[in-house]
């Protein structure tokens, strides 16, 4: 039967649509000679879909109402859910909004609100249907139930992780299988955390349509570094080791039977793919994996004993989960303490594509929110509407780093594509995200601004926003980021930890002289990063500054892991003047890794996973190194080596958006560091003091000056 199905579904694929629907019905025709109930109803659910694939909605719901009558009649209650769900969904699709909302309400009611998408579904409903009290209260159960949905997912992860390298392997082979837990596991995480960041831009837009701005900000508060937030808020708390411990065996005992049933279920569908496989082989494999998720909850108890990364790691998720306290994202009141505390103004940008709530838009209707909080507390708003943009607004973004033209540290020059005009890229970028709140922002230059982007816009660089009359921002504003105003509260817990009281400086480490590997490439492969060259620049600049800060540089061949990671720990101020890779090293889905001196007993790469399992006591990290603000963006941020300092403990962060050229780099940063001893000017302040120096040498070319950004504290 399964073969008729997959027959169903390639021939679709491949367009072949009336020898798809051949098939499916044949299935259905023998699921029903045979009176096989269990592959009726999956039968019908083909069809259902099919139909629905092909915009056949009523025909859809013909066969979903089958599924549902024959469900019920047995008794089967997750499948008359999903059938209720289906024939609601399908009815949305014809804008029967009434109709939607019977069936919909049904399958939410019945699931108990645990499935989100069903609550996505619903609550889109009753706005259409103009009932937008029930449709804002629904949907923000399912914000809720999203967020509750990405504990299991990041546990999975973990687990899979373990068995697929420690224990699910067949004759030692795995990828013979085609089969990557890590990649599926991310996926179901990402779609949680799409559907997330879904939910609070409709949940955006129905506020915004009452005029809420203020409400409105703090749901597009809710939609960023949830994760995060739960970590950082688990490494502020004090429990020792044996509370950790405890605390970690209750978590286990509850999830116990709902991990191991999604997890079996899941596993086993997946091995039984295969057809090459035979059932001896395939029992085999599943009697490795009970023994496998056996093994991994009797060694809980030791976990803080394990050397072994991917155990550690397996650890962190567990506690990650266990601790999850009910945060909720920050309220109005807390948003405007933000900017008070600080006397700064914050500026939270939001982007929505409103015909993702609009099934009869072709075209994206994008649209640019912008709140801007004063330091006495008061909330302006802004609407740029995007869509009269030629391209669309992450494209203007890359086009306007391409018009700088930036080139890195080991020579390879990226060279501007012909046609762009660096001013008329950065003008173009200001007149979207500045000149309509122009008003609203700081007269003093020395004033803090804080921007919280979103998406893209994590990657444009504010300092060189260029106004009509051609004056960068930077020389109007002192600029900081942020993830979130939510990630702001933690980062001021931090800089009230006790600190370090040492410097550690480093530059231009000796680099590995053999390929390193780096994971697999799509045809397979191990991937291998290059030796990479010398960074002389890097090295004198590292000797400047540890006699700014009264220290001696390590260099070359000192700049070991071992020796780094010893001197981390009681260190107040940490430079790092290295090459900065975007590359996913650990295979965990955490881009980025600064590159050290090679030795014995490794290959010298730091990467972003090992840097957020330490508790660092820094006040201030300055990672001089190439694209060391970038990563995978997520519906919670950037991640990678930023984030993960950040997790670390780290209050004030220094990080570059691109790779940085040399001489300049090294200019800027004696100046930053020389402004900050001098006691009168805060971080912000003193690197907006040093861009301004450099800028005079390079005034046409913000690609010597514009590439770092301060993340977290100024103070």
């Amino acid at each position: 039967m399964d073969a008729l199905s997959d027959l169903g579904y390639f021939y679709f694929t491949k367009g072949r649509h009336k020898k798809s629907l051949a098939y499916l019905e044949t299935r259905l025709q023998k699921t029903q000679q045979i009176q096989n109930t269990a592959e009726e109803l999956k039968a019908l659910s083909d069809l259902g879909i099919y139909y629905s694939k092909k915009n056949e909605y009523q025909k859809a719901i013909l066969y979903f109402n089958k599924k549902l009558q024959i469900a019920q009649k047995i008794n089967e209650s997750q499948q008359e859910v999903s059938s209720l769900f289906s024939i609601g969904e399908s009815y949305l699709k014809l804008n029967n909004y009434p109709k939607a909302i019977i069936y919909l309400r049904q399958a939410w009611e019945k699931n108990k609100g645990e499935k989100p998408e069903y609550g996505l579904k619903f609550g889109t409903a009753l706005w259409k249907n103009n009932q937008i009290d029930e449709a804002k209260e629904i949907l923000i159960k399912t914000l809720e139930a999203y967020d509750n949905q990405q504990v299991i997912p990041v546990f999975l992860e973990m687990l899979f992780s373990v068995i697929e390298r420690d224990s699910f392997r067949f004759d030692g082979k795995f990828s013979s299988y085609d089969f990557d837990p890590i990649q599926q596991a991310n996926q179901r995480k990402d779609k949680t955390i799409k559907g997330l960041v879904y939910t609070s831009n409709l949940l955006q837009k129905i506020i915004l349509d009452q005029n809420k701005t203020e409400a409105a900000l703090e749901f597009s508060e809710w939609s960023r570094v949830r994760s995060l937030t739960k970590l950082l808020t688990k490494r502020l708390q004090s429990l020792s080791r044996s509370q950790q411990a405890q605390v970690l065996e209750q978590y286990l005992e509850q999830i116990d039977e709902q991990v191991s049933e999604y997890y079996l279920q899941w596993m086993i569908w997946n091995i039984k793919q295969n057809k090459q496989l035979s059932p001896e082989q395939i029992e085999a494999f599943i009697q490795q994996i009970r023994q496998a998720v056996k093994e991994a909850r009797q060694q809980n108890d030791d976990f803080f004993e394990l050397s072994d990364p991917i155990k550690k790691l397996m650890y962190k998720s567990f506690t990650l989960a266990a601790y999850r306290p009910n945060i909720k994202p920050p309220n109005i009141q807390e948003i405007k303490q933000a900017a008070q505390e600080r006397k700064a103004t914050i500026v939270e940008y939001s982007v929505i594509d409103e015909a993702n709530f609009d099934s009869s838009e072709n075209q994206k209707k994008q649209k640019l929110l912008i709140w801007v909080i004063k330091p006495t507390g008061e909330v302006k708003f802004k609407q740029v509407n995007l869509q009269s943009l030629p391209l669309s607004l992450k494209d203007l973004v890359t086009n306007s780093r391409t018009s700088i033209g930036v080139r890195s540290r080991s020579s390879f020059e990226r060279v501007p594509e012909s046609g762009y005009s660096s001013s008329k890229q950065l003008q173009q970028l200001h007149e979207l995200l500045i000149t309509p709140i122009k008003d609203f922002l700081p007269s003093d230059p020395n004033a803090r601004v804080i921007f919280i982007p979103q998406d893209s816009l994590f990657f444009v660089p504010f300092p060189a926003l260029k106004d009509k009359k051609g004056k960068y921002l930077i020389e109007k504003h002192t600029i900081l980021t942020s993830p979130s105003i939510e990630i702001l509260q933690l980062t001021k817990k931090q800089r009230q930890k006790p600190k370090g009281s040492e410097a550690l400086v480093v530059g231009n480490p000796t680099m590995s002289s053999t390929p390193i590997p780096i994971g697999e490439q799509s045809n397979g492969e191990q991937a291998k990063l290059k030796p990479l060259p010398n960074l002389p620049g890097a090295e004198q600049e590292a000797i400047t500054i540890a006699q700014l800060l009264n220290t001696k540089a390590l260099t070359g061949k000192q700049a070991t892991k071992d020796v780094i990671k010893e001197k981390l720990v009681n260190a107040r101020f940490i430079h790092l003047a290295t090459h900065g890779l975007l590359d996913n090293f650990d295979g965990f889905g955490v881009p980025g890794a600064l590159v050290l001196a090679a030795s014995e007993k490794d290959n010298g790469l730091l990467t972003s996973n090992e840097i957020s399992d330490w508790e660092l006591n820094a006040e201030l990290v300055v990672l001089s190194a190439c694209d060391t603000g970038q990563g995978n963006i997520t519906g919670d941020g950037v991640i990678g080596l930023s984030r993960s300092f950040i997790e670390a403990g780290v209050p004030s962060l220094v990080v570059s958006l691109w790779s940085v050229p040399d001489a300049p780099t090294a200019n800027l940063m004696t100046e930053f560091y020389r402004n900050f001893n001098s006691g009168q000017m805060d971080k912000a302040q003193a690197l907006r003091k040093a861009m301004l120096t450099v800028m005079k040498q390079y005034p046409d070319n913000p690609a010597n000056w514009a590439a770092f950004t301060l993340i977290g504290e100024a103070e």
